[in-house]
């Protein structure tokens, strides 16, 4: 990731100022990055990995397993297809608002996923533990790991949101110096923040679900805080309060979403495991 990141630095300047490619070459950049990113992957799979294998002889999925890995990953792509969906819906809503209000979102948006993604990758930390205690039948450990993740994230998240709302203007006079920008994101920031507990709460069970192989559960949860539900509570919200409820309708989904995940854990889904004896 390191190494794609750089090269994406460096090529950004040469693609669009020297060459003069503007966003294409921005896009280059991007996708070589990506693909760098992938060789260096598949290079340490290959001469420094003992249990994995790049061959395809080498082992063989059986039909179950590899129901398994679809349903989950499909679970993963429909959040990121539904994340840009939403993004492009909130960005066409902004238009009657001009745009300053359209170049305040995109500011604050990546300020929120570089937040969010910080939440995400302990999330996903935890899906080792998670499968193999569920697979292992080890039912109040998984209980306890969970717990303890709760908390943490939770803690982490309130910590991250308290910063972000008390800091919220001079963070924005970081990436522009334009007052109407700065106002307008402002405020986007603070209302965007203020759910993240309940986003990191959604974080932390959609991972759990992928990492016990509960698709059903992985699916619902990719459909909610940035699919369905938030395009649904978004479209009720601003034809109830208009532009008051565009602020207002990111919060609620992460709400209603984090009560979701907790609906779908505790109806019984993980009551069955048994310990392997």
């Amino acid at each position: 990731m390191i190494a794609g990141s750089v090269l994406n630095i460096i090529l950004d300047p040469i693609l669009i100022t020297v060459l003069g490619w503007g966003a294409m070459g921005a896009a280059i950049a991007t996708a070589l990055g990506y693909i760098l990113t992938d060789v260096l992957y598949l290079f340490i799979v290959k001469r420094k990995s003992t249990c994995l294998s790049m061959d395809i002889k080498a082992g063989h999925v059986s039909r179950e397993e590899f129901r398994q890995i679809f349903s989950v990953g499909l679970s993963a792509a429909i959040t990121n297809i539904a994340s840009s969906v939403c993004m492009i819906v909130m960005n066409k809503y902004l238009l009657d608002y001009g745009n300053e209000k359209i170049a305040a979102l995109g500011i604050v948006m990546r300020i929120n996923m570089v937040t969010q993604l910080i939440l995400i990758g302990f999330s996903f930390g935890s899906v080792p533990l998670f499968g193999y205690l569920h697979g292992a039948g080890e039912k109040e450990k998984l209980k306890k790991l969970l717990r303890f993740c709760t908390f943490f994230l939770c803690g982490l998240a309130l910590l991250i949101s308290s910063l972000l709302f008390t800091f919220a203007f001079p963070i924005l006079q970081v990436f522009i110096d334009h007052e109407a920008v700065t106002e307008a994101g402002t405020r986007m920031l603070c209302w965007q923040v203020s759910g993240m507990v309940f986003s990191a709460v959604v974080f932390l069970f959609t991972c759990l679900f992928q990492g016990t192989g509960k698709a059903g559960q992985a699916f619902v949860m990719s459909l909610s805080r940035q699919g369905l539900l938030f395009l649904l509570i978004f479209r009720l919200a601003t034809a109830v309060s208009g532009y008051a409820g565009f602020l207002a309708s990111q919060p609620v989904s992460d709400l209603l979403s984090a009560v979701l995940a907790l609906l779908l854990y505790f109806s019984g889904t993980f009551n069955n495991v048994k310990r392997n004896t």
